[in-house]
This record gives C-alpha cells, structure tokens and sequence, in this order.
C-alpha cells in the first residue's frame, strides 16, 4: 500500500510538473528561512545553558520601588553581599562577584585590548570553566595571580607547549586605573564559549577592582552569583531573603531612604533571585556587566518563521484548490474501483509529505547557501551541524507538520467527492472560491504588514541617524587614554597638538557619548530627590563640539575660580529645578564638599549624550579635577587636511604616550554604532520579509496560471468577439486586485498596532503617517500585478483558435 502511495505521488509530481516545482521552490524558501531563523533563535535560547550547574545557580537582583511610583531592578552589589550569602544563608553552597572590565595588557612589546573578569576564587567552582593546566583550586588565592584564555595566550607567547604549563610563572602588565600592575599566571583555561553572558579573557581576584573601572551604583559594584545544593530550591531561599537583607543591607537601606530613592516600607528594597539562563535574556535591569540580548528580537524573527512557513503551506493550499477541479476525477474513478476514505486521505497526504521531503532536501541545500551571509548578517558563527539531536527534531517535525497542514486540504475535501457527480462532471465544491479568496488574503495581509513595520523600522533607523544631536560630528575625531593617570597624558596630548595647522579645535572629557555613565543624587528645595548626570570637561569642549550657550558664559581659562566653584547646566536641568534666572545662582548642595556649592555661569543647550532611547536627563559639565578622569579626546579636523591631520596625531601620540596603544575612532561612526544592533536586526526582518513576498508571488504565480488554464475557452470567445489585450488583462486581474486591497485593509492596522508599540521603546522617534503604509501597500500591489500580468498577458495574445479548440 504504501509503495502504491509513493508511486501515484511521484505520478502526479511528474504530471504536473510547474505546479510540483512551484510549490517544491516555495517550500523549500520557507523551510531554509525558517531554519536559519531556528538556528540564530537556538543560539539565542542556548546562553549559559553549557554550565553543568546552571539549574542550581541564580543571580542576585535588587527590586527597588521608588519614591516617584517607579519599579527598577539592578545588579550591582557590595562586594561583601557575596560573603554574607556564603556564610549566613542556608542552603547556599558558594558565592561569587562578578565584574566585568577592559584594559591594555603587555607582555613584552606586546601590547592588546583585553576584557577581565574580576571574580571570588568561588566561581571557578560554580560555573563551568575547563582549565588546561593550572590548579583552579589555587588559581586565584593569591590576588596578583591571572587565569588566561588559550586566545589570550596565542596572542602574546609564540612559545607554547602543548598542555600550555610552560606559560605558569610568566607575568602580563595591566595598564590599570590608577598604575600598572602585574599579574603573574597561574593557569589557562578554555576559551569561554560564544553562548556565555559572561566573555572575558582573563581572570582575576575582585580584590584587584580599585585599579580597574568599574560601575557604581550608591556603593554597589559587583553582580553577585550564588549556587544552592541540590535538594534546595529558589522557592526556599526566596522565603529567608527578606530576614536576610534587614539583617545584611540595612546600611544599604537606609541610605537609600535618607537620600529619598526607595519608600520607607519593607517593598522599598528586596533581594530576588534570577535563574542563571534568564540572565542573558533580561532586558529590564540597568547597570549590568553581563551581556544581554533582546527577547523581543526573538519573538519577533520567531513569528516571521511562522509567517513565513504558514505563507509556503498556504500557498500549498491554494494550488491544491485550484487544482481540485482535475483531481476530482480520479478521486470518483477510484472509488468506483473500491478505494476507500482513509485510503485517498492517505493518498493526498502521501503526496504533501513526499513534496514537503523534497522540499525539505532543496531547503537544507539552500540554508548551507544562505549561511555564511546570513553569519555575516547576524554576527554569528551559527552552523548547521547534523550531530545536532535538535537538528534532527527540527528537520522532523518540519517535514510531519508541514506535509499534515500543506495536504489538510485535499485530505479532507477532495476524498469525500461523490464517484457519480465527479464522473458526470457535475463536481462542485462548496465555498472553495471563498476558501481560496481567504488564503489569498491572509498570505498578502501577512506580507504586506511584514513590508509596512519593515519599511518604519527603516525610517526610524533613518531619523536616529541623522537626528540634530545639538552638536556637530561631522570631521571629529576621538582618541581614548586607557591606563592611569588619563587627565594628565590628555592634557599633554592636547598641548602637543594646539599648534597643528590641521586642526580647528580640541578638548577633552571623561566621556565619549558612547561609553561611561556618570551620576549624582541631588535634593531640591521641595526635598525631592533628582539624578543628575555628570560630564567632566576642559574649557574648549562648547566650542570644539559647537555646543550652543544659550545663556550666561563659557568657562574662561583667565579666571582661575571657573575650574572649582563654577558649572555649566543643560536647560533641561534648569527646567526641571524651575530655575527662573540660573545664571548666578548657587547650586547649593550639589557634588558634596570637592564643588564648594559652585556658581552656575551658563545654560547650554540641550544635546543628546546617551541613545535616543532615552530623554535627555538634567545635566552639569563641570571642570574641577577631583571628578573622574578625562579619558576622551576630541580633535577637529580640517577636512582638506585630514589624511596628513591623522597621521600626526598617531605619532604625537607615539611620543607623548609611548606605552599607551592609539586608539582613535570618528565621532560619527561612534554615535551611529550606537544603533548598530537595531540595523541588524532590521535587515534580518528585511530578508525574511523578501523571501515572505516572494514566496506570495509563487504561489499567486500558480493560481494566476490555473485561472487562465479554466478560463482558456472563455478567452477565445471573448477574442473572437473583439475583446482587446488590455480588456483581458484587466478581465483577468481584477479578482486578484480586490482580494490585495481587502488584505491592505486587514494588515495596516495591525502593523500600525505592532509598530507604534515598537516605538515606544525610544524616547525620540518618527510619527507614524500614512505614506509608508501607502507605499507598502502600492508595492505589494504591483508585485501582485506583475506576477498575475504575465500569465494574462500571454493568454490575452494567444490565438483564439488554438483557445476554442481547447478540450
């Protein structure tokens, strides 16, 4: 029976050859997008999941409910919280922090960028780190002690033995905060893999953090990780936290109220637990050294798989539809000949699973393909690796899914055709032009909405672009001081470089807009609690940037109070603390004791120095030099003179800072990388909304040729009559066009739900207007058009003779 099954399928494939190819190709585009899409959605799924411990290890979060109503979450703990677990909570085997930090390390002449993980001797027990020679039970007790990676030491040995214990005993320089230090190995471990929250190079005591930088958070700096044993649970921890944090953070607490951050109930401030594989996935929690990806990235290229899968099956539907007439009787002559039901079910699903099979071996051609550019696309080194068991349970479950829903239709209405009706030619089959017209709907709405968010994703990535931040990036360079001491050499750096033809301005700052964060607690008059941000600056920074003053004056060199008992302000911090005339005005209170409650001199104008995702926050540029360290550069550059401009800015640095590794980006590329993560992930919704069109126009193309082929005669006639070309181009197109316009109906709202919502996630973003709707719309329209057009077009210039003669 089965062989009988496999038979008639490849029969009918063989017999009906365009229709077979066009839903095979179809198939196969979706099924490789959707494996791709599984692939990336796999990686994304698979962060933190490789620790054999990773049931039994947790995060330790903060819930804070502030004064303002607001909920926030944050990581950062006292380093002390990681001891206190170990020691007082029961149940909890070990603790550990975790801080993440980078800086230039050297061995030799050998000099590199390096990313540390600063950790308790405890986490090389709790998570799963494979050391290659070494003791990890020594590794880190001594705190002048580093663990390598093997990359780290291919970087900087040329002499290694194959188990790596050669390298034990050597010491690499660390270009610290404050002063160099040296770290002497005591191990190698193992690459840490691509799906870890937690990538560094190397691995050193957190008792070494004061000479790395580092997050604070009102006196938190470090994540802590802790691990239950194995007859303990989440659950049971939970109900001892609230005795714990009275008992462990009541200083933490208190300071918090005092300063008006958190209200003054138990619900102010609470200890949770985070499972140590939602840690990646978490896009709620600020201030956060672990790597995160975007959940709702996710979701949403998991709904277009769907999208685009669900499109390939419809079109499968459609053409089996359209194709009914034909089949009907074979479906009559074979229950005269005694088939029954259940048999002709199977015969049609038969049919499904083979083509979807088929299907399936083009689609895995077609992913291996589209892999490397698609690797490319996603910064990923994704690969389809068949020892995957996963793999194979995706490829399976596509192939039963896929060929049950794709052959639902004939399965079920076709085999139920009465034998007389279909062999006296009197089949009709109820609703199937209402059946078919709803898939065409469906298929163009879903394309259509996936073009329409598309199209404003791209307007949105467009308007951050090229958004007045309200300074100038245009021709300006920056160069980061890494190492101590990064005031003084960016002061000689700048003095060195005043006298350069090429250049039209510089300063320095201890930011540069894509990097750091600095911010201060300040209490009104009303007793209200507002955070400030911070920007250390020199005297030229307003005029290097271009940075309009709106009122009051720049900082002036001549007058030597400027630097310690004078601030600048951003209007939104004048705003907020409803400062009639600031200029003047003693910031009372303000930077503690170091400010000596300076003298506001000027009110800039409001610019963006973080994302447009977020408002523009109060803001103070001050210069005192007890604040953080100037770690920016800023060079204008004359734009005629640029080439020669940027090679004497590398060997002034080489001069000034000989033991320091140049590094130099332009502003605008900084600023536009800022938004690199949403670029790529709109060109992977791009491609996917590509394939989803394309595989609408497949199927549209075979329905438009079935249509032609049951209307062939009524085309003669018409002909005949003196119907013209156009007259039946426009005969034939019009159905298709009703259905496109009711599918624009049904897609524009919901696109406009879906990305105005999307939207939300910036504080600066476009209007939504009815253009790209439009547009969208139009587009799909004519695609549509083109695909049915040339099926009509052939047909309307077809001899009628040859269509009379039809049958």
């Amino acid at each position: 029976m089965f062989k009988n099954y496999i038979t008639v399928a490849l029969r009918n494939l063989l017999r009906q050859k365009r229709y077979a190819l066009i839903n095979i190709f179809g198939l196969a585009l979706g099924i490789a997008c959707c494996l791709l899409i599984f692939l990336l959605v796999q990686e994304e799924w698979s962060y933190d999941r490789y620790h054999t411990k990773k049931d039994q290890i947790y995060r330790v979060i903060v819930r804070e409910h502030r004064t303002d109503g607001e909920i926030k979450f944050s990581v950062l703990q006292p380093f002390e919280l990681a001891q206190a677990f170990e020691q007082s909570m029961p149940g909890v085997v070990r603790a550990s922090g975790y801080m993440r930090a980078q800086g230039n390390v050297t061995y030799g002449e050998k000099t590199s960028w390096r990313t540390f993980g600063l950790i308790d001797p405890a986490y090389l027990h709790m998570f799963t780190i494979p050391i290659l020679t070494g003791d990890p039970n020594t590794a880190l007790n001594d705190p002048n002690a580093i663990i390598i990676s093997q990359a780290t030491a291919n970087r900087y040995f040329d002499d290694i033995a194959p188990d790596y214990s050669n390298l034990l005993g050597r010491a690499l320089t660390f270009h610290g905060a404050s002063e160099p230090q040296d770290f002497v190995i005591s191990a190698v471990m193992k690459n840490v893999p691509r799906t870890s929250s937690m990538r560094v190079d190397l691995l050193v005591n957190n008792k070494n953090y004061q000479n790395f930088h580092r997050s604070d958070d009102w006196g938190g700096h470090t994540s802590i990780y802790i691990e239950l044993t194995q007859n303990q649970t989440a659950a049971n921890i939970t109900k001892t936290l609230p005795t714990f944090t009275k008992e462990h953070a009541h200083k933490r607490i208190q300071e918090f109220r005092e300063e008006g951050r958190i209200i003054a109930s138990d619900e102010g401030y609470q200890l949770h637990l985070q499972p140590l594989t939602n840690v990646y996935q978490n896009t709620d929690i600020r201030n956060t050294y672990e790597a995160r990806g975007n959940i709702q990235n996710v979701y949403t290229l998991a709904i277009i798989a769907f999208v685009i899968l669900a499109l390939a099956c419809i079109n499968f539907t459609t053409l089996s539809i359209g194709r009914s007439t034909s089949r009907a009787l074979e479906v009559g002559m074979r229950k005269v000949l005694g088939a029954y039901r259940s048999q002709l079910m199977g015969q049609f699903w038969g049919e499904a699973i083979l083509m979807t099979f088929f299907a399936l071996i083009i689609g895995l051609a077609f992913t291996e393909l589209f892999l490397p550019q698609f690797n490319t696309l996603a910064q990923k080194q994704l690969t389809l690796s068949f020892t995957n068991s996963n793999v194979w349970v995706g490829l399976l479950l596509i192939l039963i899914c896929v060929g049950i829903i794709a052959g639902a239709y004939p399965a079920f209405i076709l085999s139920r055709i009465h034998p007389i009706q279909s062999l006296k030619g009197r089949t009709t089959f109820g609703g199937r032009n209402r059946i078919t017209r709803t898939l065409i709907i469906i298929q163009y709405a879903l394309s259509i909405g996936l073009m329409t968010s598309t199209g404003i994703m791209y307007q949105q990535l467009d308007y951050m672009h090229n958004k007045n931040l309200g300074f100038d990036t245009e021709q300006v360079a920056v160069v980061e001081v890494p190492g101590g001491n990064a005031s003084e050499i960016a002061d000689r750096y700048k003095a060195a470089l005043q006298s350069a033809s090429g250049i039209i301005g510089i300063t320095t700052s201890d930011r540069t807009f894509t990097s750091g964060s600095s911010a201060t607690g300040y209490r009104d008059k009303n007793g209200k609690l507002h955070f400030i941000r911070q920007l250390r600056i020199d005297n030229d920074y307003l005029t290097t940037l271009k940075i309009p003053l709106l009122t009051g004056r720049d900082y002036d060199p001549s007058r030597p109070s400027d630097e310690k008992q004078s601030i600048l302000v951003n209007e939104t911090l004048a705003k907020t603390l409803a400062f009639e005339n600031p200029v003047g005005q003693i910031f009372a209170g303000w930077g503690g004791d170091a400010f000596n409650n300076p003298t506001i001199i000027g009110v800039v104008k409001d610019f963006h120095f973080d994302r447009l995702h977020t408002e523009i926050q109060p803001l103070v540029l001050y210069t005192n030099p007890t604040g953080n360290e100037r770690r920016a550069v800023f060079i204008r550059i004359r734009p005629e003179q640029s080439a020669k401009t940027l090679a004497h800015l590398e060997e002034v640095w080489n001069t000034v800072a000989p033991d320091r590794q140049y590094r130099l980006r332009f502003l605008d590329d900084n600023l536009n990388k800022q938004y690199h993560n949403e670029e790529r992930w709109n060109q992977i919704i791009s491609y996917g909304t590509l394939f989803a069109i394309l595989i609408s126009c497949l199927g549209l193309l075979g329905l438009a040729s079935l249509s032609v082929a049951r209307r062939t005669k009524e085309i003669g006639i018409r002909k005949v009559l003196g119907a013209s070309v156009p007259n039946l181009v426009n005969l034939l197109s019009i159905d298709f066009i009703k259905l496109l316009l009711i599918a624009n109906i049904i897609a524009w709202p919901i696109a406009y739900y879906a990305m105005n919502k999307w939207l939300t996630n910036f504080a600066y973003h476009i209007e939504l207007g009815i253009s790209i709707f439009v547009i969208s719309g139009t587009l799909a329209l004519f695609v549509a058009l083109l695909t049915v057009g040339t099926q009509t077009f052939k047909a309307a210039r077809s001899n009628p003779v040859d269509a009379l003669r039809y049958e």
